[in-house]
């Protein structure tokens, strides 16, 4: 078996701990402050997985408002492009293919909102794309 939290969970995955939500991004979770935050950014409780304890460490930020960029983790949608919401700014994803081989379910891609776009488009991902470890 392997160590609890450690590769179990993609980034983007949606998790639940008690009673608060959070995406998971490179082994890290972020939480939502409210469910309105959550809701507000697109985000739908049957794309949430109830995991008891999921043994990752928190990130430093929580989710307060939907008035801001999506968090780090989430698979975001503008017009016929998915991006990967990644800390030094969004990366593309050419094809269906490329994202699931980097663990992205086409189910947790939300619409994009002007807010992601001001940051900075990095180059597209590629298939076991080194960005997504």
């Amino acid at each position: 078996g392997s160590v609890l939290g450690t590769g179990v969970y993609r980034s983007g995955q949606l998790i639940q701990e008690n009673r608060t939500i959070y995406i998971v991004y490179k082994n890290t979770k972020t939480g939502f402050a409210s469910l309105s935050a959550f809701r507000g950014l697109g985000f739908e409780l049957n794309d949430v997985t109830n995991v008891g304890n999921s043994g990752l460490s928190s990130s430093s930020f929580v989710v307060t408002t939907s008035n801001a960029a999506h968090p780090w983790g989430s698979w975001v949608k503008s017009g016929q492009t998915v991006y990967f919401v990644h800390e030094l700014g969004l990366i593309p994803v050419p094809n269906m293919n490329t994202l699931f081989n980097n663990g992205g379910e086409e189910r947790l891609i939300v619409l994009a909102n002007s807010h992601d776009f001001r940051l900075s488009i990095l180059s597209p991902m590629t298939i076991n794309d080194s960005r997504m470890r």
